[in-house]
């Protein structure tokens, strides 16, 4: 790679569109303890490469002294690999990766969060479970660079007003099956008592509905609490829950009843606070990871509308209400 600051050191983002004026703050602010520093602009829009010999303890230390305006995140490099050979690479330097305990990935040339993911497990290099640092995986060009971030926005403003911030790590999407003849509902609750409760909302709706029920703790032993008539439909609320993993989510899955027939029952129970779904459709649920844990932003419910109804619409509508018995 033909840039003088190649291999680099450190790796920064920064505000988009000021990339000219950040090369010359952050050179400023790192220019008395190396003469020699190089700051290099990269074809990538908020993307600078530095090269020095300042530690990263001296660089963290004098930069949150004096933190330029447009800096956004600041990275040590680890390693480069190049692309054609990612696998090898990362098994040569497994031991360099070793500590960090989330990931972060900026997709770019053709590089994804889920193939670094599948990558790193491969090579044996997964995350900490206690913990670790945030891994931050740069790709430029044909070279991928492993990175340990040292620095974020966040940090600044932690800094200057003494506290600490909350940080979203990732948001992911989590696909929940819906076998044929089964719907699912998705809530949020709360406290353990939820369970039974929702147990008894659901089995004096009917005296033919089967169901599973499962609930996130979001504190003390956080385990999924699950409870129903029906073991498989147990087992795929159980699943379903644990894959989300967001405190205080519940799942239920219905056989021989339709929410319709539960919903007004779920919405009563003293412990429930809302509810995301309830369908029979293919679900994804939109789930945030922070440094604090895991919450649900919202679902995706089936497919993406592709017109408004017309008249025959409207009339095989009012139709097909009235076929099923909801209308008269």
């Amino acid at each position: 790679m033909e840039n003088p600051c190649w291999p680099p050191t450190y790796v920064a983002t920064v505000a988009y569109g000021k990339e000219e004026f950040a090369e010359l703050e952050i050179g400023d602010a790192l220019y008395p303890l190396d003469p020699e520093i190089k700051v290099c602009r990269t074809t990538y829009g908020g993307l600078l490469l530095l090269k020095t010999f300042v530690t990263e303890e001296t660089a963290v230390k004098t930069l949150l002294a004096t933190p330029p305006s447009t800096l956004r995140r600041f990275m040590k490099v680890l390693f480069c690999c190049e692309f054609t050979e990612l696998l090898e690479c990362l098994r040569r330097n497994a031991k360099l990766l070793s500590g960090f305990s989330y990931m972060r990935v900026s997709e770019r040339s053709g590089v994804s969060y889920g193939r670094v993911a599948e990558l790193l497990n491969s090579a044996g290099c997964g995350p900490s479970s206690v913990g670790g640092y945030i891994l931050s995986v740069e790709p430029l060009g044909n070279v991928v660079c492993f990175t340990k971030q040292l620095l974020t926005f966040k940090t600044y403003l932690e800094s200057y007003f003494g506290e600490s911030m909350g940080e979203l790590r990732k948001i992911e999407v989590v696909d929940v099956p819906v076998p044929q003849g089964t719907n699912v509902i998705i809530g949020h609750t709360h406290f353990i008592k939820s369970v039974e409760d929702i147990y008894e909302a659901l089995i004096t709706s009917s005296t033919v509905i089967r169901f599973g029920i499962a609930f996130n703790e979001a504190s003390g032993e956080r385990l999924v609490r699950s409870d129903g008539n029906d073991e498989e439909l147990i087992k795929l609320a159980e699943e379903a829950a644990l894959k989300i993993g967001a405190g205080h989510t519940f799942v239920v899955y219905l056989r021989n009843a339709w929410p319709i027939n539960v919903l007004n029952a779920l919405k009563n129970v003293q412990e429930v606070c809302r509810i995301y779904t309830a369908t029979a459709n293919p679900v994804q649920v939109l789930v945030a990871e922070t440094n604090q844990g895991k919450g649900v932003i919202g679902v995706v419910d089936g497919f993406t509308v592709v017109g408004v109804e017309n008249a025959d619409n409207k009339k095989h509508r009012h139709e097909f209400l009235r076929k099923i018995g909801y209308k008269r």
